[in-house]
Order: structure tokens, then C-alpha cells, then sequence
């Protein structure tokens, strides 16, 4: 089993990124604060930005994708939206740090999912047990 552990580390790794693609894919399109996160993650969180950058083309294929995506962003940052409309500079602050609701906390989650589960498929890889073969074969 210790040998398939590096795999089942990049599977989870590119199924959190794929997650969040799709939730933060969605940002711009969010009614009333969408672009102000937009401009708050450019400012302050690059990882934010790049899921940004890289989800939105991917949320723009799939509209399912981006319907989910949407609704689960819509539900974290409700009770944020008067706090970001009256002070954009704290989008990311508030949605980063912030202990509102469940959705928030998953959103959370899935943010550092990908940076720690990249160092864990990383560390697996490079400690994965080497084959040893004690007969030559032809």
C-alpha cells in the first residue's frame, strides 16, 4: 500500500484544485461583489488570484460548473456582502478569516487544500519504496 500513497496524494491534490477552480472560477460573476474580490485577491491573495484567473475560463465551459460555483461563493459570503460593498479593500480578509457560516469553512478548506497536498504527494513521491529485483530478467 505504501507504494501507491504518492498517487492517492496527487489524485486528492488535483481533485481539491479542480474544486477550487470552480468556486473561486465564479468570483467575478457574483452579483454586487464580485469584482470588488476580484480586485482584493489581486492585491492580497495571489493564490486566490490564480484560482481566479484559471477558473474562470474553465467555469465559462461548463455551466453547470459555474452555476455551482456561483451558489456555493453566494452562500459563504452572505452575511459579508454590506461589509465588502462599504469596505472593498477587506474581500479577501473577510472571506479568508472570517468564521460566518459552514460554507465559508469549506471554502476555506478547499483554499489550502491544494499547496498541502502538493508538498504531501511531494514528500510521498520522493519517499516512495524503490523496487528492488534480485533476479536479472531478460
Amino acid at each position: 500500500m505504501r507504494k501507491h500513497l504518492h498517487k492517492i496524494a496527487f489524485v486528492l491534490f488535483l481533485l481539491a484544485l479542480f474544486g477550487d477552480l470552480v468556486i473561486w472560477g465564479a468570483v467575478p460573476d457574483l452579483p454586487e461583489i464580485g469584482a470588488h474580490m476580484v480586485k482584493s485577491a489581486h492585491a492580497e491573495a495571489i493564490l486566490a488570484s490564480t484560482y481566479i484567473a484559471l477558473g474562470t475560463p474553465l467555469d465559462g465551459l461548463f455551466g453547470s460548473l459555474h452555476g455551482i460555483g456561483t451558489s456555493l461563493m453566494t452562500d459563504a459570503t452572505e452575511p459579508f456582502v454590506e461589509h465588502i460593498l462599504s469596505e472593498p479593500n477587506l474581500a479577501m480578509d473577510l472571506t479568508l478569516s472570517g468564521s460566518a457560516n459552514s460554507a465559508l469553512g469549506w471554502i476555506r478548506t478547499f483554499y489550502w487544500a491544494p499547496p498541502i497536498l502538493l508538498v504531501v504527494f511531494l514528500a510521498l513521491f520522493a519517499t516512495k519504496p524503490k523496487v528492488v529485483s534480485l533476479i536479472r530478467k531478460r
